[in-house]
């Protein structure tokens, strides 16, 4: 399903994509240069994630909504198939996703969201964690554990990103740099990617949406703000009137004098004109 985020995600060279714009299924669609050719052996934990299109970021077509506890068991899809990572160095990536939480853990605990295998000395683990009654984002990566400053809400969708170099790692929330910190060497690839988790004695219910993986050098920190951009902005809809009433414009391009071109809007941040 097309929508305006999914567009300017997939603009970029991607290695590998998930838009969870679609029904739930153990081989979803697919986005990035892994697609070609690739096999999927993707499995679940518990409970399977349900689709709700009405629900997603601004600019997308929808998520995946997870529910983990007492009250609905354990809900994990993974995918443990080792080209999956390792066709891209894991010194050198971009990741991101937008999240919503709707339950905060107790006071003290992590509530996992997405991982990528640590046991090997790779990957990271992002989860939401209750710092003494305040919902924070926490990254846990090969140097440690990074609780990001900024307390997060319920109910509210969050765009996060990360970017690794050989020594130092990023990481943004809706497009803002919020943590910046170096570490030393990495043995091998990861390779286990999750969404969701195992039942952890408390309920969490939580959506996905538009998760990617690429080179650093492909999701730069200009480009996380322009996919924040891109989904945090109401989808808008031209209309022309026919003479008896306004209908929809399937219309993608302007008259420039001579010809019908494209149309690519742009805004001013303050800087600098962005696209929308």
């Amino acid at each position: 399903m097309t929508s305006a985020l999914n567009t300017k995600i997939n603009s970029y060279s991607l290695q590998f994509g998930i838009e969870f714009d679609e029904a739930y299924s153990l081989t979803p669609t697919v986005t990035g240069s892994i697609g070609t050719g690739f096999t999927q052996t993707w499995s679940l934990t518990g409970n399977a994630p349900t689709y709700e299109a009405g629900v997603g970021p601004l600019g997308g077509s929808g998520s995946w909504k997870y529910q983990v506890g007492p009250s609905f068991g354990s809900s994990r899809f993974r995918n443990t198939t080792s080209a999956l990572m390792q066709s891209l160095n894991d010194k050198d990536f971009s990741i991101g996703f937008w999240v919503k939480v709707i339950d905060a853990p107790p006071v003290g605990s992590g509530s996992p969201l997405q991982t990528w295998q640590l046991s090997s000395n790779a990957g990271y683990l992002f989860s939401t964690f209750n710092d003494g009654g305040t919902l924070k984002f926490l990254y846990n990566g090969p140097s440690g554990a990074y609780l990001l400053p900024d307390a997060i809400n319920l109910n509210q969708w969050y765009y996060f990103a990360a970017r690794r170099t050989p020594f130092t790692t990023t990481l943004y929330v809706d497009g803002v740099l919020k943590e910046t910190f170096s570490y030393g060497g990495l043995s091998n690839n990861g390779t286990s990617l999750n969404f969701g988790q195992v039942d952890q004695g408390f309920d969490n219910t939580f959506y996905i949406s538009n998760w990617y993986l690429a080179p650093t050098s492909v999701i730069t920190a200009t480009e996380i703000s322009e996919i924040w951009n891109t989904g945090s902005i109401v989808p808008r809809t031209v209309k022309y009137y026919d003479g008896t009433t306004w209908v929809n414009s399937t219309a993608q391009k302007v008259y420039n004098g001579t010809a019908w071109v494209d149309w690519d809007a742009k805004r001013f941040d303050g800087t600098s004109w962005v696209a929308i």
